[in-house]
């Protein structure tokens, strides 16, 4: 590593140590109330394993529609510390069209992370989703669609519109043309 990637890495490092301090001694302060040990989480690896699960995985994908999720890690974010929801469980609301889900060429999947806010999927990103063809295209194409610019927005693209206008009637017609698209 050279001389200002090592310093970068130092900043980094006393930075997230900075803001993790307070926070895990709140949470470490929250289980001891509740009568939770480390121990009982699986122990410090455990939780640490827990924290980084929530980071996102980089893919050459990362430029145009932003980072992912495995379904690993979904199963560790979505749940609580300590237990997880199922792999069974991210693909029922993959299905029911309430996450949406990317299939690699290796058959696994990942997940955008546009669509959630902290350990939760956005409403308003499902409320998207709900409009638009996820039946007839394959996630990467709703991806796509939602993370690039558009003219009947303004330039801006959907997930831009929805941060800024809400899912407004201007947004539910370019996902409408989209659908009609899908129909042909």
């Amino acid at each position: 590593m050279g001389t200002m990637a090592a310093g970068a890495a130092a900043q980094l490092d006393e930075r997230l140590g900075e803001a993790l301090r307070p926070r895990v001694r709140a949470y470490l302060a929250r289980l001891d109330r509740a009568g939770v040990s480390v121990a009982d989480l699986g122990g410090v690896e455990a939780l640490v394993d827990y924290m980084v699960s929530a980071l996102p995985t980089p893919d050459v994908w990362n430029d145009r529609i932003g980072p992912f999720y495995t379904t690993g890690q979904l199963t560790r974010m979505l749940g609580v510390p300590g237990e997880q929801i199922t792999g069974v469980a991210v693909r029922d609301r993959r299905d029911r069209g309430t996450l949406l889900g990317c299939r690699t060429a290796d058959g696994k999947w990942v997940y955008p992370t546009f669509q959630f806010r902290g350990r939760r999927v956005r409403d308003d990103v499902i409320g998207l989703l709900r409009q638009l063809p996820t039946d007839r295209f394959d996630g990467w194409t709703v991806a796509a669609w939602i993370t690039g610019p558009r003219r009947d927005l303004d330039g801006a693209s959907p997930l831009r519109w929805l941060d800024t206008h809400g899912l407004d009637d201007r947004l539910r017609q370019a996902a409408s043309r989209f659908r009609s698209r899908a129909a042909a």
